[in-house]
């Protein structure tokens, strides 16, 4: 008897993207322990960022479409707006990509003290990868915060039943990177402020009518 889950299908393949997108949507978001506890070892960074792009690629151009959109009206003129609006896509992407980069890079090296053994970066990027669908559809009005929080829970599953590292020091790891980037984030939106307060005004405008466009204010 075949068993439902079929690795051939549900882990990365460049050769069927599409049915691996699909495949890995579905058991990431409902059967990760299953997932994580088979997934074969990364052997590189690449295909790991492929898979994970293709993930955020979906928000990544409805924020084109709505952020983008508005962005670009705001702008002083016709060029500059058009110019925004293009590079909204790739620059989100870019974000993406280099947020969990960033992400993976803390979680490798506090996981490899907390836990007395080696956890590779790659392995770690990975997991990050197969916890991408719920950017899927984060963007939808409530669902942000909710698949932000599911998608926190998958890095966690993933680490624990893939990496093979305790849940409790995984956690650890986890919440006092939660604590770092928001400390990080806190100190360049107060620099921003500081430095180019006119922008940042027109920015928090921006920001504050797609979140009510979206039901999140």
């Amino acid at each position: 008897m075949s068993s439902r889950f079929n690795p051939q299908f549900t882990y990365y393949r460049r050769d069927k993207l599409a049915e691996v997108f699909f495949s890995i949507f579905l058991v990431g978001l409902f059967f990760p322990r299953r997932m994580f506890s088979g997934l074969p070892e990364a052997k590189n960074l690449k295909d790991s960022g492929i898979l994970l792009g293709m993930y955020l690629a979906i928000p990544s151009i409805l924020m084109t479409t709505t952020f983008g959109a508005v962005a670009s009206t705001m702008a002083p003129n016709m060029v500059i707006g058009a110019l925004i609006f293009i590079s909204i896509l790739p620059l989100s992407l870019a974000i993406g990509l280099s947020t969990s980069l960033l992400w993976s890079k803390w979680l490798s090296w506090s996981l490899s003290r907390l836990s007395g053994k080696p956890v590779s970066m790659i392995s770690v990027f990975q997991v990050c990868a197969y916890s991408g669908p719920p950017f899927v559809i984060a963007w939808g009005p409530y669902l942000g915060p909710v698949m932000a929080l599911w998608n926190l829970v998958l890095n966690w599953k993933g680490l624990r039943f893939h990496c093979r590292v305790d849940g409790w020091k995984v956690l650890l790891a986890m919440v006092s990177g939660v604590v770092l980037l928001a400390l990080m984030i806190l100190i360049l939106a107060i620099a921003l402020f500081l430095l180019l307060p006119e922008n940042v005004n027109m920015l928090l405008e921006s920001v504050a009518l797609i979140l009510q466009q979206r039901g999140w204010l």
